[in-house]
């Protein structure tokens, strides 16, 4: 029923809605009444008429505040001072219409009694239509339970539109701040971080969204590191100025990445400076399938290069770079040639032949092991693809005239302590 209801068009809700603000208004007439009398069966001598013109004074108050374009399922705090405004005047024009018409042995206590009544039946019908709408639309809870890190403006205004929303269930928030802690903001109990193991156990938690867009990274990496422990996934939530000012989409929930747990600002590159050895000249990419080479290629063909050459030693990983940057190339209509090499960084001579017939002016050598306690407990292997075969890449380029040779350094994860 409530499913058809919501169908009809917003001409005939809007009748409805006004159709069960008159009865509502009758009964606060009639509970102010039972109030000031204590009695269930007031004596309604020289109170009927006021009875029904109340609301008939009221409705078109709330018409002209725009109560009735209010849309229930998005509706805020702010409508209880359009009904307490609306309920207002039309008590002032009753009283007026009660003193012009010199009605005797009226109390004024009941107009007093119908101004407060009125407005909590008609602004507390307002919420209840708005929950049971959300419910009914929202169907089964199949919602990501969450717990939202940072009572700020940014915490409060997330949890508010996580909660109209069909893919969050905000359950409470967590600061570090002592003086929010223990405090409820949007509805949500604000708790400590140290109760948030106890908190994701027994509220069964699935994700932790990280609310704090001012934290330096320093910070947010001391925070995220906190976090480690917990059973549950850490997500950064962005600023909603970011969002309003165009420079995050508004989905933009993310899982962390790496540069968050820098303690420092990454370092942006230099586009001048990467063209100079990239823009409309043949590039080679070594381990291009890799998870470095790979986004290194993406970066790349962004550059526009005349020939960009990619070499790996996994057929798969090969394949699946070509044809993603083929894509590139085609959605941004890049006219650069992608040409995929199955080999080894290891056989100089055959790397000499291909940076030879191919004309290769820049080489990014970025075909190494880099899973370090693999490469531990695999020294030589290690030994010879890290360094041996870095030396064949180099001299293979050096003897094919290669203009710039750089090489992707392997050492950011692990204090270098060679064999």
């Amino acid at each position: 029923m409530l499913r058809r209801f919501l169908a009809l068009p917003r001409k005939q809700k809007q009748f409805v809605a006004m159709a069960a603000d008159y009865v509502l208004l009758v009964l606060a007439f009639w509970s102010a009444l039972v109030v000031r009398f204590e009695t269930l069966r007031p004596d309604l001598d020289g109170y009927g008429w006021q009875m029904l013109a109340a609301p008939v004074l009221a409705i078109p108050v709330f018409v002209r505040l725009g109560l009735y374009r209010a849309v229930v399922r998005f509706m805020e705090g702010t409508v209880v001072f359009v009904v307490a405004g609306g309920v207002t005047v039309s008590v002032l024009l009753l009283a007026a219409g009660i003193a012009l018409t010199h009605t005797p042995g009226l109390s004024r206590g009941v107009l007093a009694i119908y101004w407060l009544l009125a407005i909590v039946y008609v602004g507390a019908t307002r919420f209840l239509a708005r929950s049971f709408v959300v419910r009914s639309e929202r169907g089964p809870d199949v919602r990501k339970r969450v717990v939202i890190y940072g009572a700020g403006s940014a915490g409060m205004q997330l949890a508010c539109a996580l909660r109209a929303g069909r893919e969050y269930a905000p359950l409470a928030l967590c600061d570090d701040n002592p003086a929010l802690q223990r405090t409820d903001v949007a509805g949500l109990r604000v708790y400590s971080p140290d109760s948030l193991e106890r908190l994701v156990a027994s509220k069964r938690i699935d994700e932790v969204l990280l609310a704090i867009p001012s934290l330096t990274r320093a910070r947010r990496a001391e925070i995220i590191e906190r976090l480690e422990g917990l059973h549950c996934r850490v997500k950064l939530v962005p600023g909603m100025a970011d969002v309003v000012d165009g420079r995050i989409s508004v989905d933009a929930i993310r899982e962390i990445e790496i540069e968050d747990l820098l303690g420092r600002e990454s370092a942006a590159p230099d586009p001048q400076l990467l063209s100079q050895c990239v823009t409309g000249k043949v590039v080679l990419v070594s381990g291009a399938g890799g998870s470095i080479g790979s986004e290194l290629c993406r970066q790349l063909v962004l550059l526009r290069p005349l020939r960009l050459v990619l070499m790996d030693l996994t057929e798969f990983a090969l394949y699946s770079i070509d044809q993603e940057l083929s894509s590139l190339c085609a959605a941004r209509k890049l006219r650069v040639e992608v040409v995929p090499l199955l080999g080894s960084v290891s056989h100089q001579r055959r790397n000499q032949m291909i940076m030879t017939s191919f004309g290769v002016q820049t080489v990014y050598h970025a075909a190494a092991y880099k899973h370090v306690p693999l490469v531990e407990h695999n020294p030589i292997e290690g030994l010879r693809n890290n360094a041996v075969a870095t030396r064949c890449m180099a001299e293979a380029a050096l003897a094919a005239g290669v203009e710039t040779f750089v090489l992707i350094s392997t050492d950011k994860a692990v204090r270098p302590t060679n064999v």
